[in-house]
This record gives C-alpha cells, structure tokens and sequence, in this order.
C-alpha cells in the first residue's frame, strides 16, 4: 500500500548525538557540504541528509526497497510494521518523530492483457490529462503516465516491464502499478485522513491509517476518466452521437460557448442519463474491477489476509465469473463514480479479480520528483541499533466489533452501535457531514438512473435534440 516516502524531524541535542550513531550513518565519512550537511546515499536504497546548521533529518526512499531490497512487490501490512520499526531503529530515533511529509500510495493489479492497452485509455484526473514520460533507454514505447497536481500526483506504469528493464526475472506478466502521490505534508494528511494533523512514521502502521489509504486509491481511480469502448445498441443517431462526444471536455466547453445555459444544462442532464443506462447495460469495467480488486486484497492483508474491517466488512473471495482469478468483493458505494446498482445498506457486492500481489515482481523505484527509474541497492538485515535506539513498536489489528465510517473507512469511537459515519464532535461538523453526503448523493443518484430508465421507456423523456 505504501512505496516512496520522505520522512523529518527536528533533532533535540540528545538525537543529534543518537542519529549520529546510528546504522544510517556509519557510511558517512564525517565532511559536511558548503550547507553543513552530511549525505548518505543508497544504503536499502534510502537516503539521508543531516543537516547539523539547523539539527535536522531526513530519511527518503523506497520503503519496500528497505526492508526487501527493490521495490518489484509492495509490502503487506505485517511488513509495513516491520519496515517502519527497522528504519526508526536505523536512524536512532522513535516512529513518532519522524513526519511523513511525501509518501506514495501504491497498488499492484495484474491484467488481463498488454498494459499498454489500460494506458492509453487513460484521459484525465479532474481536468489534469494523463502526460506520457518519455520511455528509458531500452524501451520502444512509454511505460508510464501521469496526471499532475500542485499536491498530488496520479501514476499508472506497467511494473512488468520496468522490473524486466532492471534485470528482474518476470514471474508476474501485465502487472500494472497504480499510485497516488502525496507530494507535500498537507496532502499527505489529507489523502489518510488527518485534517491538518501531522501523518508519522509510527502511523502507516495502523490498520485506521492502512485503511484510508485504501479509500484515497479507490475514491482518486474513481476520479480518473478513462476512454472505453462504447455500446451504441438501442440508441438512435442523435443519441449515438451524444453518446460519443460527451465523453469529451473538449467537446462540452465548445457546446457552452455556443448554445444557451438551459440548453447546455439539458445537454448534460440527456448524456448522463444516456451514460448511465449504457453502464447499466454493459455492466463490464475489467480494468477498473481489476484495480479496485487489488486494492481490497491488499487491503486485506491488514486483518491476516481474512475479513477486513475497513468496508466494515470486507467479504472473503468468493468465486465469480471474471476470465481470470474471480472474486466477489463487498466495496462502499461511496468509493467511486459509476458503479453499478445492487447496494444494501450503502454497500454493492461486485465481481472483481483477485490479484496475488505476494508473487508479483516488478519495476525499479523512482526518485523523488524525477520520473525517471534508478537501480534499487542491496538490502539485508540491520545489524543493530544503536544504545539509544527505542523499543520495538507493537501494532495491533482492529480489534473485534470496532466500527468504521462507511465513506472514509476511520474507526468510530462514539459508543454508538449503529453509527456508520464519521460523528461530528470526533472529526468536526466539516468532515462528518462530507461522509454522510458522500453516501446519501450516491443512493440519489442510483434512484434517478432507475427513474431515468422507467421514464424513459414510457417515453415520457424527449429524444435528444441537437
């Protein structure tokens, strides 16, 4: 669930001494630069700045590359508690001080064709179109697309390629990787839930934390449009064309400049209502069902591999009718736009694939704010911390009959047995009623498709009219 992180303290006089001390730095050869800084490279593939102007640190890299020596498979959540107490110990200093101020949320899916394919149907993330990076040497084509914000980056590579590029035997063809990049402190926070609260080291291994990560991947791939082939059956030309176009943001800012607001609102309100009975008549989203699927079954990891808390209760796999490994996975109905109907209680249950993500191999690392990939370094066993270094931190599953707010996937401490949302005076007026909405516009929208579609089989909606 995590890959790339960048973590800070500030360093009391007692740390400075302990840091100095520690595994992290024995490499160092004592000079500091013209910015009074010592800089250790590629040890487990991190690097690590002290900076003794100001009694700094930090410690940045790959956190699967740490503990396994590359990054080609992501960490389950027992490892994401093992590689967070082995780097604390490594650097001297206690999870808690060390703020994650840059971290990737990542997932592996294995399709069930070329990625390329899944790549180039990629569009736009709210507005920011998906940009190729231009392919390294080796590679015909590109491997890997991005949609960028100032906070926050979308990244979809094939990992397959990438990890046959760095030498890696391939035992895992198609895999794709999909990450969420947090690149500042504020976004960090946002993507896990914390409001303006500090994210740590010590919280990625939490199973609340470990949770919203699974919620910010499946609510931004809900956010990512994509172009997909289209069903035009049943459908007159008029419609057929509207069908067409309106998947286009070209296409709608020209509609606007031309035609008069209530036209272009009656524009969109017949192409929604066409998208949404052609989903409903397709019903078929392999990619998509794929990439939520490897979210949940990583997400699973956090409960033992059995039922997991986070959809306040993800069901086991059960066989379904997916071409490959089939499954059927209980998701929220607030995680994604476009899903289809059959929702209880604000839940939907969905065939999805599964996706052995213990097995996959994979792509190099990539260093902060380049695309560009680099050769992941050697890892082992530490070979002790120092004096200073803290105990061993224990993490713990959920524990047994704890709730979780249905949109955002936070543990509910209100004592309320029959809360499903996020309560007011735990997480603040703001957040809990942006949880509520989130699942009462989703069952609103699912009734009006089902009045669209009734409506419009008595013929009682106009044909679309140009």
């Amino acid at each position: 669930m995590f890959d790339y992180g960048s973590h800070y303290a500030d360093l009391q006089p007692d740390e400075m001494a302990t840091v100095l001390a520690s595994p992290a730095l024995a490499s160092s050869d004592g000079v500091a630069d013209k910015f009074q800084r010592l800089k250790v490279y590629g040890q487990r593939g991190q690097t690590v700045i002290l900076n003794l102007s100001n009694s700094s640190l930090i410690v940045k890299g790959s956190l699967p590359t740490f503990l396994q020596g590359h990054n080609n498979e992501l960490l389950t959540f027992t490892q994401i508690g093992q590689v967070v107490r082995e780097l604390a110990e490594w650097v001297g200093l206690a999870p808690e001080r060390l703020e994650t101020r840059r971290l990737e949320l990542s997932a592996d899916a294995r399709l069930a064709s070329d990625v390329r394919a899944f790549l180039e149907s990629l569009r736009h993330h709210k507005g920011s179109n998906f940009s190729i990076v231009l392919p390294t040497k080796g590679a015909a084509r590109p491997l890997e697309y991005v949609s960028t914000h100032v906070d926050m980056w979308v990244k979809f590579y094939d990992q397959s390629k990438y990890a046959a590029q760095e030498g890696y035997p391939v035992t895992v063809p198609n895999k794709v990787r999909y990450e969420v990049v947090a690149r500042r402190a504020r976004a960090v926070s946002k993507l896990l839930g914390k409001g303006k609260a500090a994210v740590t080291l010590a919280d990625l291994a939490t199973p609340a934390t470990y949770a919203a990560a699974a919620a910010a991947l499946l609510r931004v791939f809900g956010e990512v449009e994509r172009e997909r082939p289209l069903d035009f059956n049943g459908l007159t030309p008029k419609e057929m064309a509207l069908l067409q176009s309106g998947g286009s943001r070209e296409w709608w800012k020209e509609v606007q400049k031309n035609v008069h607001p209530n036209t272009f609102k009656q524009h969109r309100r017949e192409y929604d209502r066409l998208r949404a009975a052609h989903d409903e008549r397709t019903k078929t989203d392999v990619y998509g069902d794929t990439i939520r699927a490897a979210v949940g079954a990583s997400l699973a990891t956090s409960q033992g591999g059995g039922e997991c808390t986070f959809f306040h209760t993800l069901s086991q796999l059960e066989t379904g009718t997916h071409p490959h490994t089939p499954t059927t996975l209980l998701l929220p109905a607030a995680a994604g736009e476009g899903w289809e109907d059959g929702r209880q209680d604000g839940w939907e249950a969905r065939p999805l694939a599964v996706v052995q993500s213990d097995d996959d191999e994979g792509a190099s690392e990539r260093a902060e704010g380049s695309m560009q990939a680099r050769t992941p370094s050697a890892g082992g066993p530490v070979d002790g911390g120092s004096q200073h270094a803290p105990a061993p931190m224990e993490v713990r599953p959920a524990q047994p009959g704890q709730r979780y707010c249905h949109t955002c996937g936070l543990p509910i401490n209100t004592g309320n047995p029959n809360a499903k949302f996020c309560s007011p005076k735990e997480r603040g007026a703001q957040h809990a009623k942006q949880c509520k909405n989130a699942d009462s516009n989703a069952r609103l929208a699912d009734r009006r498709k089902v009045e669209a579609r009734e409506a419009r089989i008595g013929g009682t909606l106009p044909l679309f009219a140009a």
